[in-house]
C-alpha cells in the first residue's frame, strides 16, 4: 500500500539537494539529480520499515546526541509515495533546522510515524518530528506555508 504525505513538495525537495549530494558523497554513496530513477524502492515508494535507519544515520552525520524513533506495529509493511531520497532530504533539513534553532544546538527530537485514522488498514500515515527547541509565535505560524 502506497500513502500519500500532503506536506513535502517538489520546491523542498530541490532546496536541500545539493547538502545532500555532498552527505552523500562523504558517506560513500553515489547522488543521482533529483526525478531519476534510482533503486526499486524508489520507484515504489518509502517503506515506513526504513525509517529508523534513515533517521539515525542522518541525525548521526549532524551529530544529534538524542534522537528517538518509532514507526507503529501497523505500519511495518506500509510505503509512502515518496522516494528513500526524497524522506532523506526532508529528515536532513528538518533536523538541520532543529539543531539550528535550539538554544543550545542540542536538541532531543522524536521522530514518530503512526496511523492517522480509524481505517484498517491504514489509508493515512502520519510522520511527525518534534523537538524541544523553541517554538514559532502565532504570528510565524500563520506565514509557515507562505512562499518567500
Amino acid at each position: 500500500m502506497i500513502l500519500f504525505p500532503s506536506l513535502l513538495t517538489a520546491t523542498s525537495y530541490a532546496r536541500g539537494y545539493g547538502r545532500l549530494s555532498a552527505y552523500r558523497r562523504s558517506a560513500g554513496h553515489s547522488a543521482q539529480q533529483p526525478g531519476t530513477v534510482g533503486a526499486a524502492h524508489d520507484r515504489e515508494g518509502f517503506a515506513l520499515s526504513q525509517l529508523p535507519s534513515i533517521v539515525t544515520k542522518t541525525g548521526a552525520f549532524l551529530g544529534l546526541k538524542s534522537v528517538m524513533v518509532s514507526v507503529e506495529p501497523g505500519l511495518a509493511g506500509v510505503c509512502l509515495a515518496l522516494s528513500a531520497r526524497g524522506i532523506e532530504l526532508a529528515l536532513w533539513e528538518i533536523l538541520e533546522n532543529a539543531i539550528k534553532f535550539h538554544p543550545t544546538q542540542s536538541p532531543q527530537v522524536d521522530v514518530s510515524a503512526s496511523c492517522n485514522g480509524a481505517s484498517q488498514p491504514c489509508a493515512k500515515a502520519c510522520l511527525r518530528i518534534v523537538d524541544d527547541g523553541m517554538t514559532l509565535s502565532p504570528g510565524q505560524l500563520a506565514q509557515v506555508w507562505m512562499p518567500y
